[in-house]
């Protein structure tokens, strides 16, 4: 695939549809997600829009194990006409331990992701790790691994090679207003060593708030997060998004806000608006604009 074609995975959803909590057996319980998101690009001279849908399926039991299924299909335009595809198929599994001497939970975690064209594998990754919940629920801690093999891959010099990217993530998140409000850090290291042009290792962060408001009419909304991702950035795996950034360029600087209103007990509604910069090895810079709609119905 040319350098110039490779495409990034959307990060946040334009319209998504979400049913939560199909009850089955007692002990087991379903949901799936129905997504749909859209970027436009400014100022790049070879991508236009991309389009993402997919749909996700979910089972948990009783807290102490679920199990997921992906599957996405994105569709790049690009300036001289045209589109690339690509799809993606993720797997994954959590298994999680109560441990009342740590007043805690702790969680295993493994994924798989597959990232295919029309006519050939473009990448498979995968990510292990642990987590940390306390039992009042207002602290967390992970640290993931990934490693992504790109095959055949355009790295920054215009070589087809195969490419492999080694990617370590601490978060480090609590809540300081008794649950009302939710404070995240993630920092990444992504080790991409078959670069000749850029740092073989980039670094980046996300600090993230998330606010719950008390519901106080309808146009009132129930929660707002801000966000912000810095540092540069090339093939990071957004791990709580599946969101695979095989974008060759770096991403220098990311920023959305969020609002969620509680339209009933069966369904709340979501508003998302973002933008990252980008940076390509000829220090052309464009930008990514997202705009996002979010619908979720539960039972």
């Amino acid at each position: 695939m040319a350098r110039k074609y490779q495409i990034a995975n959307a990060s946040f959803l334009i319209i998504g549809l979400s049913f939560f909590n199909i009850a089955f057996a007692d002990s087991w319980t379903a949901s799936s997600d129905v997504k749909a998101a859209s970027i436009s690009y400014q100022g790049d001279t070879t991508r236009k829009n991309l389009t993402d849908y997919g749909i996700n399926l979910q089972t948990n039991y009783l807290d102490r194990l679920d199990m997921m299924l992906g599957y996405s299909q994105l569709k790049l335009n690009v300036s001289q006409g045209g589109n690339v595809r690509q799809n993606q198929v993720v797997i994954g599994g959590n298994w999680f331990q109560y441990v009342d001497s740590i007043s805690g939970r702790i969680g295993w975690h493994i994924k798989g992701y597959s990232l295919t064209s029309p006519s050939s594998t473009i990448a498979n990754v995968y990510t292990g790790g642990w987590s940390y919940l306390n039992y009042r629920k207002t602290i967390y801690l992970d640290t993931l691994f990934t490693q992504s093999q790109y095959t055949n891959s355009q790295s920054s010099d215009n070589q087809s090679s195969d490419n492999t990217v080694n990617q370590l993530n601490l978060s480090f998140e609590f809540s300081p207003g008794l649950k009302s409000s939710w404070l995240s850090f993630q920092v990444f290291s992504v080790d991409n060593t078959d670069d000749v042009l850029f740092d073989s290792t980039l670094y980046s962060a996300i600090v993230e708030w998330t606010q719950n408001l008390w519901r106080s009419g309808s146009l009132i909304p129930t929660k707002l997060i801000f966000g912000t991702q810095f540092g540069d950035q090339r093939y990071l795996v957004l791990h709580r998004l599946d969101a695979i950034n095989n974008n060759p360029d770096i991403q220098t600087l990311s920023y959305w806000a969020n609002a969620t209103w509680q339209i009933n007990d069966h369904s709340e509604l979501g508003l998302s608006i973002a933008a990252s910069d980008y940076q390509t090895d000829q220090q052309a810079n464009y930008d990514g604009i997202y705009t996002s709609l979010l619908l979720k119905l539960k039972w």
